[in-house]
């Protein structure tokens, strides 16, 4: 397959589109070829939406082609959005989850507490809503778990069963 290149069509939710640029290095595995991994670009963005799918279409080329990889399988295609820069991190959770009492929005961080799991009453500044959730500006850190169901009858220090 010398001189063939090998282009993979995506689309980009809205949340990413513009933290991705072209000629950004990707990374790109197939489902079918398990344990094999494959670099990438971005070669293509485009400025509009499609309307039938609600993403941004995008084109990634491969680096180097391979006779495993066939037209039409599958991939996962994983973007380098910066995850190691704290402003760049994004926090979302279910909308679900964020409720709201006469001090403000709120969520149940679930903690460990000697050998019982306890929820505690978190105070969180939300951003905008889309169908992922709640952005969490500020009153969570990444990692933290928190309940996403019973907000009405949970109180703060409970003792909580996760399933």
């Amino acid at each position: 397959m010398l001189g063939v290149e090998m282009e993979i069509s995506l689309g980009l939710p809205e949340s990413i589109i513009n933290n991705v640029s072209l000629n950004m290095p990707v990374d790109v595995n197939f489902s079918s070829l398990e344990g094999q991994s494959f670099k990438g670009r971005v070669t293509e963005l485009s400025p509009a939406v499609d309307l039938n799918t609600s993403t941004y279409p995008a084109m990634v080329t491969l680096d180097r082609v391979s006779d495993d990889v066939k037209s039409g399988m599958a991939a996962n295609v994983t973007f380098a959005l910066g995850e190691d820069s704290a402003k760049d991190m994004m926090i979302r959770v279910p909308a679900q989850a964020v409720g709201e009492d006469s001090e403000g929005r709120f969520v149940f961080v679930i903690t460990q507490e000697a050998d019982k799991t306890v929820v505690k009453k978190s105070r969180v500044t939300v951003g905008d809503l889309s169908s992922a959730g709640f952005q969490i500006i500020d009153g969570l850190k990444p990692g933290e778990k928190i309940a996403t169901a019973g907000l009405q009858t949970l109180l703060d220090g409970q003792e909580v069963t996760i399933q």
